[in-house]
Parts: C-alpha cells; sequence; structure tokens
C-alpha cells in the first residue's frame, strides 16, 4: 500500500511538472527536492535515481530534481507537511 501510494505521489508529480514544463511560460529552472527514508541502494533510491534522470530528460532540464534518502528532509510526517 505505501509503495503504491508513494507511485501514485511521483506520478502526479512527474504529470505537473512536464505540464508546467511543456506549456512554454516556464522560463525559470524548477528544482524539485524528493526525499525518502531508506538507504541508498533501496529500490526506493533506485527509482528516486531513475525519476530524476527521466524528469530531467523530458523536460529538457527545465526541471532539476535533488534526492535526498535517509531521512535528510525529515520523516515521513514532516516531507507530508511540507508540501
Amino acid at each position: 500500500m505505501r509503495t503504491q501510494t508513494l507511485m501514485g505521489a511521483f506520478l502526479l508529480c512527474v504529470a505537473v511538472i512536464l505540464t508546467l514544463a511543456s506549456a512554454g511560460t516556464v522560463q525559470a529552472k524548477v528544482i524539485m527536492k524528493l526525499g525518502y527514508d531508506l538507504a541508498e541502494g533501496s529500490a526506493y533510491d533506485t527509482f528516486a535515481k531513475v525519476f530524476k534522470k527521466e524528469v530531467e530528460a523530458m523536460t529538457n532540464g527545465e526541471v532539476k530534481v535533488k534526492n535526498f534518502c535517509c531521512f535528510k528532509m525529515g520523516g515521513e510526517q514532516e516531507m507530508f507537511k511540507k508540501l
């Protein structure tokens, strides 16, 4: 359930970012911070790296993704409150 929720949130973020980037009105670069609680090398980390690569490629660098593993942005509750 947790994986499905996070995957849904990621996909929603991608859709919003791609919509904004393709609208032609985005002039400044967007920096997206992606935090998760698992360690480097985990499945989440692997997904986050692929997500970063794909988003940056699909937006021609207009959107930059910064990944933060290992609770670097806080726990799940703290990260959710920062949305």
